[in-house]
């Protein structure tokens, strides 16, 4: 089932344009839907996302790597990349690229090359390697479309990016594959879930039934007045509007890659519940609170009763080039 327009579309608005002012409506208003996505991530506003919760990483580093205090960045070196040196990667959709400074820092690289769309999210980038002293960083303002690479990689990386593009079997067959060297990996940390967002009732029935069960104090949305009091799919029409690659065809990303890639492995991170649930209010469970601890404790027990019937949303895999 499909949502064109959503009350939640109104509240949403709402709730933007209290945060960030009318200039982030006004740049939804491009004309050109490459410039709309630009203009979506290139506004480096402060929000709160599920996955920024230390709680929360932790459970996605256990879910990842077998143990909560390693990334899967940590695992990808130790599990993956260990005793080889000089390796390339590059990363499509870098934004400010902590995952990639992370593979620059602490594994095997002489070159991480990332592009994004988005120029603040570059600069930010730039400034991070510079103040880590990385000399083997390369970040660029580019159109993955229009990239034209000359070198060839043992890794690349698409980190919360592939789901913005809309053909995949175009992408590996035209582009990735033809990058990456022999063995080369191609390593993801993706959303595979709704295209469109458009959330399942099941998803939204669960999220919400443990939504109207928490305290009013821990739905207090970032920088408003608001309560959060419900859920809902968002309207098609108002993605579109805001960010046309959003989601764009998420569904088809597993199928494509694995036919063009040999599974590596491949381990399910969740998310159906919390992304929902905490979208907008996770900023109240960054505190040192043991009873906003135990309803996150809560949060995560109820996601872990839906997923048992339900696909995972988030995944995270390496492959190999056939």
């Amino acid at each position: 089932m499909k949502t064109y327009f959503s009350k939640g579309d109104l509240n949403d608005v709402l709730i933007r344009v209290y945060q960030r002012g009318f200039q982030s409506l006004f740049s939804r208003l491009e004309y050109n839907s490459k410039a709309r996505t630009r203009n979506t991530f290139n506004h480096n506003f402060s929000i709160s996302i599920w996955n920024m919760i230390p709680e929360v990483r932790q459970r996605l580093n256990q879910m990842a790597s077998g143990n909560a205090q390693v990334p899967y960045e940590q695992y990808v070196i130790d599990h993956h990349l260990e005793g080889k040196s000089n390796l390339k990667l590059l990363s499509i959709g870098c934004g400010s690229a902590s995952h990639e400074i992370y593979f620059a820092e602490h594994g095997p690289f002489e070159l991480v090359h990332g592009v994004d769309l988005a120029p603040t999210l570059i600069d930010e980038a730039r400034k991070k390697a510079q103040a880590k002293g990385l000399n083997n960083c390369l970040f660029e303002v580019r159109d993955f479309n229009e990239l034209k690479v000359p070198e060839s990689y043992d890794v690349v990386l698409f980190h919360q990016s592939l789901h913005h593009f809309k053909d995949f079997e175009a992408i590996y067959k035209a582009f990735v594959l033809p990058v990456l060297k022999p063995n080369g990996l191609l390593v993801l940390n993706e959303f595979v879930g709704p295209k469109r967002l458009q959330w399942t009732r099941a998803q939204l029935k669960a999220s919400e039934k443990v939504l109207n069960q928490l305290p009013e104090k821990y739905r207090q949305i970032l920088n408003t007045p608001f309560i959060k009091r419900s859920i809902s799919r968002p309207g098609i029409l108002r993605m579109l509007l805001s960010d046309p690659s959003e989601s764009i065809n998420s569904e088809q990303i597993l199928p494509a890659t694995r036919a063009h890639f040999q599974v590596v492995i491949e381990r399910p991170l969740g998310g159906n519940l919390l992304h929902l649930l905490l979208k907008d209010i996770a900023h109240n469970f960054w505190v040192n609170d043991p009873e906003a601890k135990d309803w996150l404790s809560k949060c995560f027990k109820a996601e872990d009763d839906f997923l048992r019937e339900h696909e995972d949303d988030f995944i995270f895999g390496v492959y190999k080039k056939p």
